[in-house]
């Protein structure tokens, strides 16, 4: 029969010689089916997609028992048939609330144990995906009525794309950093540059830059792009048609370096992951849009390697409200110390007229400065596999100017380069 409660959850014979051999049968006569088996005719579940997550039970202060292995089992079919890519695997420390009020917990390093244990098995039994393991404390979930659901560990599995590059990407957020997610190569092998990201709209999510973003991070960076991970898209703002009525964006340029002054602190902190895997002198700020102006105001900063600018420009008086709730001027392109690229989507993009103005100006400065079309519009293709055609100018020139590779050099510059010729893209250069 069901226990009644499973906060006591561990049955024990009466007499300690007595062996319970647990190889139930139904009652009464059977015709050859387990009585607990679902009808011959009962229609099949829908198939399983997107993220899972799946929660195992333990019990007081234990780690894994006999009873798991079935539960570990069914994690590992429903990550074959999503077609996990990577896991995150938190451990809770469980509490009890007792009748007297007293809250009873488990031992402190439980929840890390089952995590490290639990991911350890999932992976030697053939799941081949990069693991997160963390641990939070269950204690306020505790209220003396179903606080055995406190002692678990949860195991999400994700789909997220992993980039063509050499190095399988990761994507997720940290409690650390929530306003933010990390794209990051899953096995950190070396030092990487660092990209800023800022999302179009300036929305609080980038998640319909996800492809994008994996592929630059599979290719040997680090992307911290602004707005929590999510796994679906996040609702859109609607916005009045006079800007000057809008509400404020829902992020800022600030938000850049908030996110560069935390990879340097994990950079430098011992025991984190990131510890001597952040090249800080290496840094780009991109967008898209919105975003792009982000990256404009940002550029300033003396810690600004080189700025990718994409479908954006400048609007061509600091009086517009995008100009005046970016906090910048046109002027700022003459404070500008590291190379520029401008990544257009062609005639058709609503930002090539403000990225000609820019264009303009920044041919009598001293600038390096680069400005390239390919004719697929202001949404570009960052949400198509690896970030479609338009991801590779925007690689090219991070390969060039953070880690000075010569092919993505040969790309720019030299009479028969890369984008020069042969290719869809339309390149010109201010390369003084």
């Amino acid at each position: 029969m069901p226990e009644l409660d499973r906060n006591c959850n561990t049955v024990l014979p009466v007499d300690p010689r007595i062996v319970i051999d647990f190889n139930p049968r139904p009652p009464g006569p059977s015709a050859g089916r387990l009585a607990f088996a679902p009808p011959p005719d009962a229609p099949e579940p829908p198939p399983l997609e997107g993220r899972q997550s799946i929660d195992i039970h333990f019990d007081f202060d234990k780690g894994v028992s006999f009873r798991h292995p079935g539960e570990l089992s069914n994690i590992l079919r429903i990550a074959q048939q999503i077609g996990a890519t990577r896991m995150q695997v938190t451990g809770v420390r469980g509490a009890h609330r007792l009748s007297n009020g007293t809250l009873l917990q488990e031992s402190e390093n439980i929840a890390q144990r089952r995590a490290t244990e639990i991911a350890g098995l999932l992976q030697g039994a053939g799941l081949d995906v990069p693991a997160l393991t963390q641990t939070r404390d269950g204690s306020a979930e505790a209220d003396g009525v179903d606080d055995w659901q406190t002692r678990r560990v949860t195991v999400e599995l994700f789909t997220d794309p992993l980039g063509s590059g050499p190095e399988p990407a990761v994507a997720y957020s940290t409690d650390t950093l929530p306003t933010h997610t990390i794209y990051r190569p899953a096995a950190l092998t070396g030092s990487y540059p660092v990209v800023l990201w800022g999302n179009g709209s300036c929305v609080n999510s980038n998640f319909g830059y996800r492809e994008f973003l994996a592929e630059v991070a599979s290719q040997g960076f680090i992307v911290l792009a602004i707005g929590p991970w999510r796994d679906t898209p996040a609702p859109r703002q609607q916005r009045p048609e006079d800007p000057a009525q809008w509400p404020p964006f829902e992020t800022s340029w600030q938000q850049h370096f908030e996110g560069l002054d935390w990879l340097a602190a994990e950079n430098a902190r011992a025991g984190s992951e990131l510890q001597g895997h952040v090249a800080t002198d290496k840094v780009a700020v991109m967008g898209h849009s919105c975003g792009g102006l982000q990256a404009i105001r940002a550029s300033t900063d003396p810690r600004i390697s080189t700025v990718l600018v994409l479908n954006s420009g400048m609007m061509p008086t600091d009086e517009d409200q995008y100009m005046l709730r970016h906090d910048v001027k046109r002027s700022i392109l003459r404070d500008m110390h590291a190379p520029i690229a401008y990544f257009i989507g062609g005639e058709t993009d609503i930002a090539h007229a403000n990225a000609e103005i820019d264009w303009q100006e920044l041919q009598a400065l001293q600038l390096p400065a680069i400005n390239a079309n390919l004719d697929v519009g202001h949404g570009a293709t960052y949400n198509q596999p690896h970030g479609g055609p338009f991801a590779a100018g925007p690689l090219a020139w991070l390969k060039w100017q953070l880690r000075d590779d010569a092919a993505a050099r040969a790309m720019f510059v030299g009479e028969n380069c890369g984008f020069c010729s042969g290719t869809e893209w339309e390149l010109r250069r201010h390369l003084p």
